[in-house]
């Protein structure tokens, strides 16, 4: 039965050297000394004494040995060889020795190794703790440029919210100026209607308007006389005619047939009329 397998320096000394052991060695001359030492059990030893064939026997053998486990089975198998196979044991002690001088060998090299590994870590370590601590102060910036960012923000939205206060009064007092501009534009000239009624008439869309001079230009026929003191008695009425001069421009007599009418309003100073 398998206990294991032998020490790992015991196992490779046996399997390099498995061919040699297998033609020098004879099996019934070592399975007594390996059965009384507990290295092979008595079924064991039985099974390769009833073999016929040498190498089987041996390889028998030496595979129960090398599945031994890994307590003091490869040291009776030494001792085993020591009375009739002296040739076989310096063999095998030599290169065991060369086994453990090139584990140690081996051993060195990796603790060599190990302890670049150690050194690298510890670097990579201080690197790493380098790399957070700028990291950490990237984020920190970060943050702060963030904060900056949205007090920037609300200042521009503060700004916006100015500019278009500002432009709402600009357009207020634009709308006033232009307004008053319209205004000091309106000295109306109400020109080629046909009768003076059409004249009050279009009189009465520019009421809106601070009009300070009204020029009536065109005849006025005899038969609309009583247009042009319709129109007159309009203005009158709805308080148009307190600041207006009229140019009453006919070459004709027709408009005297209202001067009678309008008199009323001259001598108080509210209608010049000047006859061309």
């Amino acid at each position: 039965m398998s206990r294991g397998r032998l020490k790992p320096n015991d196992y490779k000394c046996i399997q390099d050297n498995f061919i040699f052991l297998k033609k020098e060695l004879e099996a019934r001359h070592l399975i007594d000394f390996l059965f009384q030492h507990g290295v092979i059990s008595l079924e064991e030893k039985e099974h390769i004494g009833i073999k016929e064939n040498k190498d089987a026997r041996n390889d028998l053998l030496l595979t129960l040995i090398l599945n031994a486990g890994p307590g003091d089975a490869f040291n009776y198998f030494l001792l085993s060889l020591e009375d009739r196979y002296r040739h076989v044991l310096t063999k095998l002690k030599g290169h065991s020795y060369s086994v453990q001088q090139q584990f140690h060998q081996e051993k060195n090299v990796l603790l060599e190794k190990l302890g670049h590994s150690h050194s690298l870590l510890q670097q990579f370590q201080q690197e790493k703790n380098v790399l957070l601590n700028k990291l950490d102060n990237l984020t920190s910036q970060l943050q702060i440029s963030q904060g900056e960012v949205e007090k920037l923000e609300h200042e521009k939205a503060q700004i916006e919210m100015q500019n278009t206060k500002f432009q709402d009064e600009l357009d207020q007092v634009c709308d006033s100026c232009k307004q008053k501009i319209e205004k000091k534009k309106a000295k109306l000239c109400v020109m080629a209607t046909r009768t003076a009624t059409e004249k009050a008439l279009a009189l009465h869309s520019y009421a809106d308007y601070q009009v300070t001079k009204l020029i009536v230009i065109g005849g006025f026929w005899e038969k609309d006389a009583g247009g042009i003191t319709q129109m007159f008695d309009y203005v009158y009425q709805h308080g148009y005619a307190g600041a207006w001069s009229w140019d009453l421009m006919s070459n004709g007599d027709s408009q005297r047939a209202a001067i009678a009418h309008i008199k009323d309003y001259t001598h108080k100073g509210q209608i010049s009329i000047v006859l061309q």
